[in-house]
């Protein structure tokens, strides 16, 4: 996909305004800002007409695009942004072009053939599909050998489709017409106008689209199955192909639709702007879902094929109205550049739990956004790589490794702040305003904080640049005094560990007292404005508390640091406090102290243990036990502990089957324990129940052991080198012919733990030609080194560095993050750290995917190590 090869261009004899003018189409295998800016400075009024035969061979497709264009200035050779095509004509305003040259990720046209004023470039091309998730994908279904399209764009694959300007800020109206097989659907923008219909093939001729960027266009194709509602005020579809379409809950998706676009069209002040919604469900997507103007993408993750928990509803929901709220913010207006992606995935994020809680059933939605976006953001914004909020985006590499914690997490928190901060209501007005002045228009952040502003009558440029050109969160550590059972003060101090300014905070605080065998709030203090280094709060009112908790609500974005009281007491009475949000809260605060090397594991685990037996709400013990599991690769107690702590290692093993066991038929929390139990298992007790489970010879009461979780448990066995494991892998190969069973038969091989089979899949991943697609080839990276076969993984380091050094530039961004992450020899301890710091320092050229994942990873080695350290250590609470 996008590739990174640096290229300096030194004119010694120009300025430096003369070489960014003379910049043309660097051969790079990016896009970069300054050629983006360039370009738009010289080009308007932007239109494309296309033309794509779907029928042409397994491999490719044949295209015709024609690009419409003003050029206000002959300045150069024009880059078109192409991938993968073969270009078979090239016409230039009446003119064949024969001399036009191909690029990385590009074609540039001569400028003789060019003029001011209209221009009109014609170009047919063979493209090329894709098994990849990007550009337009092919997909052979293995039970019916029904193919399906479907395309990925965002944030530079438009142009793997067909040849494009293929950046934001230059909308342009589509007009698409396909031909397709006879008995196909296709899918885009618009709806169509007609469709014709001939022996063997049908042509699809779709209504012009308004202006978009490139990355929102769309189009999918294939038998999909349809379902249309009834009683929405718009057009509005869903999709999925043939094989999948039992597990689709139709009537949920709908009305979360339905729910969604009614709250949406309200709170914006602003109708649905689009002529329908379509909804589509597609095979081997690489993310969650995609918000192509009015035909958004969904992973078929979200369809399950055995029980669905009342998690998995609400991950569906969010997921929905997180697209949707797109439509408004990002597709109806846009970010300028990449630079703004974070407002873009911010906004989504916020406004999808604002939505969920405001105008659904999931009224709890707030605590699953704490649970999982602010969580990932504070993660993502304590490693050594962590970028600002608006940090900048030199190319389109570094846009797809914007996709992080900072720029959903963070940036949606910030805005849930600046709500609290300037008020809900006058958010809300400025964001209605927002959306009548830039309607189909590109947008800076200034353009969207002056609205808020203006609405709020404050000044925010202070604010704007506290919070969105720094990194890393505020730190905020609390004491108190109190005198005759009278609170006396709060002491305050709020620092930033990279020492920059501190940011003002919006929040409030609750104090906790111990009565009638609750641990309740009692008195909290609203709305309290902390901008200084330091700050005194006095109540003399207010009892003496046994404990304080600053950021009571989740308003602000901060680091909390408790004083020792309050983590004692809170430690002691977790299981009285009534307040959910507040028991997810000091659940993380507690797992952080671990992390910060503030709480020994031995305490954390005796807490999470004994919590974890009175804990009734789901997901508090999901984020308890996601702390105490193997699950994954995550870093985690278990491995803090070292895995070959088998001592830690049995009492989950154990603990988890008995919560399992005591927990009430039927219901998510025993299948949460159930789930947790196959991750943890390593016994052979443990591994034979597995295996019985699988058999049929024991049954849970409450439980199917479905066909993904027969998958979780093979695999599971296949790491433990379980006896006729292969055979047992064949017969469940040959029951489950899907997608999803390959894609899992795959894992469980892999994760066999010898190092012939290592060596051979990590050459079947490094290998073009081995016909892995993408989903494939990250369910064997996940499952290839599970978490006690640290000694294999070692033994194939040296061959990961080497494909890293030498042939990572032949792979898109999406393989690359997923190799990068999955197999990175990071093993906490000092060999595999500093041979990691080695390899970072002596290759800073590697593709900008590769380089975030590696410094992530070395950010939480060494974490680990110090947690080992702290932990072999005689230091107890706040001695460190």
């Amino acid at each position: 996909m996008k590739l990174i090869i640096i290229i300096i261009i030194a004119i010694l004899t120009n300025s430096l305004s003369l070489f960014a003018e003379s910049l043309v189409a660097a051969d790079s295998g990016t896009l970069s800002q300054i050629e983006a800016e360039k370009r738009s400075e010289i080009i308007s009024e932007v239109s494309y007409v296309l033309a794509i035969d779907t029928s042409a061979s397994a491999k490719s497709f044949d295209g015709r695009v024609t690009i419409e264009f003003s050029l206000n200035k002959l300045a150069d050779d024009l880059r078109i942004d192409s991938t993968d095509s073969t270009l078979l004509n090239v016409n230039v305003n009446g003119n064949e072009v024969a001399d036009f040259k191909v690029l990385v990720r590009a074609l540039e046209i001569p400028k003789k053939y060019l003029k001011k004023g209209p221009n009109k470039i014609v170009i047919s091309y063979l493209g090329k599909y894709s098994n990849t998730g990007i550009g337009l994908h092919r997909f052979e279904d293995p039970e019916d050998k029904a193919v399906y399209l479907y395309s990925q764009f965002e944030p530079f694959d438009a142009n793997r489709m067909f040849p494009c300007f293929d950046q934001p800020d230059l909308k342009a109206p589509l007009s698409l017409t396909v031909t397709t097989p006879k008995k196909w659907q296709a899918i885009s923008t618009t709806l169509p106008k007609e469709v014709k219909q001939f022996k063997n093939s049908q042509l699809w001729i779709f209504k012009t689209t308004p202006k978009l960027s490139t990355y929102l266009y769309s189009l999918h194709a294939g038998p999909y199955k349809v379902f249309t509602s009834n009683s929405a005020t718009i057009p509005s579809r869903l999709f999925v192909r043939a094989s999948m379409a039992k597990y689709l809950r139709v009537d949920e998706w709908f009305k979360i639709t339905e729910q969604g676009l009614k709250y949406f069209g309200e709170f914006f002040d602003y109708a649905y702007p689009f002529e329908k919604y379509d909804q589509i469900a597609v095979p081997e997507f690489s993310m969650g879902a995609m918000e192509n103007t009015a035909a958004i993408t969904f992973s078929e993750s979200f369809l399950k094929r055995g029980a669905v928990t009342e998690e998995d509803r609400e991950n569906l929901a969010n997921t929905i109205v997180h697209e949707m709220a797109h439509m408004w913010f990002g597709d109806l207006v846009t970010m300028k550049w990449w630079d703004g992606l974070w407002l873009n995935e911010s906004f989504a994020s916020y406004m999808a739990t604002k939505c969920l809680v405001e105008a659904t059933e999931f009224k709890s939605a707030w605590i699953t956004f704490y649970a999982d976006m602010k969580k990932w953001a504070y993660w993502q914004d304590q490693i050594a790589n962590t970028h600002a909020i608006a940090g900048e985006v030199k190319n389109t590499d570094e846009a797809f490794t914007k996709f992080d914690g900072i720029t959903y997490g963070k940036g949606a928190s910030v805005l849930k702040q600046l709500s609290y901060f300037v008020g809900e209501k006058n958010f809300q007005i400025g964001l209605q305003s927002y959306f009548k002045n830039y309607a189909y228009k590109n947008t800076e952040v200034d353009d969207f904080i002056s609205e808020i502003a203006k609405a709020a009558d404050k000044d925010l440029t202070e604010w704007s640049d506290l919070w969105l050109n720094q990194a890393t969160p505020d730190v905020l550590t609390t004491s108190f005094v109190c005198e005759n059972d009278r609170l006396k003060a709060v002491k305050v101090n709020l620092e930033n560990k990279r020492n920059e300014d501190v940011r003002p905070h919006s929040l409030q605080f609750a104090m906790l007292k111990s009565v009638d065998k609750k641990f309740s709030i009692f008195n909290t203090q609203k709305e309290i404005l902390i901008k200084e280094a330091q700050s005194l709060i006095v109540s003399e009112q207010a009892k003496c508390p046994e404990a304080i908790i600053p950021n009571f609500g989740d308003h602000a974005y901060l680091k909390v640091s408790l004083d020792q009281k309050s983590v004692n007491n809170a430690l002691e009475h977790f299981s009285e406090i009534e307040d959910v949000h507040l028991r997810m809260m000091l659940t993380d605060s507690f797992w952080e102290m671990v992390r910060d090397q503030n709480m020994r594991l031995d305490t954390y685990k005796s807490f999470v243990l004994n919590a974890l037996l009175k804990e009734k709400n789901f997901k508090i013990l999901t984020e308890m036990s996601a702390t105490t599991s193997s699950k994954g690769h995550g870093f985690n107690s278990v491995f803090y502990f070292d895995n070959a702590d088998f001592d830690f290692r049995n009492l989950i093993e154990k603990s988890y089957w008995a919560l399992m066991i005591n927990s009430a038929a039927g219901t998510d929390i025993q299948r949460l324990w159930l789930e947790n139990y196959i991750q943890a298992a390593h016994s052979k007790e443990a591994l034979d129940r597995l295996q019985k489970l699988l058999s049929g010879a024991e049954k849970i009461k409450g439980q199917k052991v479905d066909q993904d979780m027969r998958w979780s448990i093979l695999v599971k066995l296949a790491g433990n080198e379980y006896p006729k494991i292969q055979n047992l892998i064949a017969a469940e190969t040959k029951k489950d012919k899907s997608a999803r069973g390959v894609s899992s038969s795959y894992a469980a091989k892999a994760a066999v733990p010898a190092i012939e089979n290592k060596l051979k899949w990590f050459s079947a991943l490094t290998d073009k030609k081995s016909g892995l697609s993408n989903e494939q080839q990250e369910s064997v990276m996940r499952n290839l080194f599970p978490p006690d076969q640290n000694e294999l993984r070692k033994q194939v380091a040296n061959l990961y560095f080497e494909f890293l050094r030498g042939k990572a530039a032949e792979f898109d961004e999406n393989f690359l993050s997923n190799f990068s992450r999955n197999l990175v020899p990071a093993l906490c301890d000092e060999d595999s750290q500093n041979k990691l710091q080695v390899f970072l320092n002596e290759n800073k050229n590697l593709p900008a995917s590769v380089l975030n994942e590696l410094g992530q990873s070395s950010s939480e080695n060494e974490r680990c190590l110090k947690i080992r350290t702290f932990n072999k250590s005689k230091l107890t609470f706040f001695e460190k």
